[in-house]
């Protein structure tokens, strides 16, 4: 995976006044709008992703990292909002089947471009509660693959 020079330094000398925004975009063929959230602000914040201009919700969202199962595939669990919105566009991706897209990226402060190639997940086995959704995402590819601090290994 692709982490830029300037993100490479920011990790291992955590400088002040710089600030890292961890994004997760949600997207489905069925939905009309996506959904779009990122951390360490209060702020909407606009940036480019895969060609095209989105903006950010700020929310706390948690991506906790995989563990190798059984059958060799890895996957991780994410848990996001639960607003009426996120529930609609759930609800009208539920009937085709289709597993709704995750794709997680890392902004800086100081440009508009991500700062680590987006993984791209596919959602699945979504849980709700009266606060969260969650959903196990899949790649079959992670293994060797640093996110962003990170880097997933069989036996871990």
């Amino acid at each position: 995976m692709t982490i830029s020079l300037e993100l490479q330094r920011v990790y291992s000398s955590n400088p002040v006044g710089v600030t890292t925004y961890d994004a997760l975009l949600l997207t489905h063929p069925d939905w009309d709008t996506d959904m779009a959230y990122i951390t360490n602000t209060i702020e909407y914040r606009t940036f480019n992703l895969l060609g095209q201009s989105v903006t950010f919700t700020p929310a706390t969202f948690v991506i906790r990292l995989p563990t190798r199962n059984d059958l060799g595939i890895v996957d991780f669990e994410v848990t996001f909002p639960l607003t009426y919105d996120a529930m609609t566009l759930i609800n009208l991706a539920e009937p085709s089947g289709v597993p709704i897209t995750a794709t997680l990226t890392t902004y800086l402060d100081s440009s508009l471009d991500p700062q680590m190639e987006p993984i791209v997940l596919q959602l699945d086995n979504l849980a709700i509660n009266d606060t969260n959704v969650t959903g196990r995402a899949q790649r079959i590819d992670l293994l060797n693959r640093m996110y962003p601090r990170h880097i997933v290994r069989p036996d871990s």
